[in-house]
């Protein structure tokens, strides 16, 4: 089966849009972009037959790959995603679900939300302190913001957790960059040729 190819410019606005939605269209946008890279695999393996009968698979309401979940599903079980990036994706449905059925007065700092924005597992993979940045502003003549663990220096002053719509998106793009490694995607330029890409977040090989 040929690896699923996508354009890096549109890979890279994506990521560009992310950062200037509202909480609910990011949630939104995340579980349709998590939908769409499973859903294009699957659509690779299985190409054979007809269009009108891979339609059926796909489009068809009662379709064994109609909804998100069951392309998730289908994809765990063929071995393509770690159970780590199968747990977060599921976090990321259960996100999108609830933006989806409360029309308002809902946002990632909504304790219910909230709870399932600090479940995320992929960035524990990626940074072992995880959940235990803190945010401050430094004091007096200088200005700027801090990210630190544990205690405060002594010019650092109004310090509080993360904001949850900035771990969010932290966290969603690490999943969506590990989401790409599982799945193997491959990327192309504007022109259709292939490019050389390797995560950054992987480490360096030997």
């Amino acid at each position: 089966m040929d690896a699923v190819s996508i354009d890096r410019e549109q890979w890279t606005s994506f990521f560009l849009e992310l950062q200037k939605e509202s909480d609910r269209a990011a949630a939104i946008l995340v579980a349709a972009y998590v939908d769409s890279l499973i859903g294009a695999k699957l659509k690779e393996l299985f190409n054979e037959g007809n269009s009108k009968t891979r339609r059926k698979l796909f489009e068809d309401a009662n379709g064994p790959f109609s909804s998100f979940s069951a392309k998730v599903d289908a994809a765990y079980c063929l071995g393509w995603l770690e159970p780590d990036v199968f747990h977060d994706i599921g976090v990321i449905r259960r996100i999108r679900n609830k933006f989806a059925h409360q029309i308002h007065g809902l946002s990632f700092d909504t304790p219910e939300v909230l709870e399932f924005v600090n479940s995320f597992r992929v960035p524990h993979q990626l940074f072992y302190d995880w959940g235990q940045v803190k945010l401050g502003a430094l004091k007096g003549k200088q200005s700027g913001i801090v990210l630190f663990k544990g205690e405060p220096e002594s010019d650092v002053e109004n310090v509080s957790d993360l904001p949850p719509e900035f771990v969010f998106r932290w966290a969603a793009s690490w999943v969506l960059g590990i989401l790409a490694k599982n799945l193997g995607l491959k990327f192309h330029d504007s022109d259709g040729e292939p490019l050389h890409c390797r995560l950054t977040i992987d480490p360096e090989e030997e």
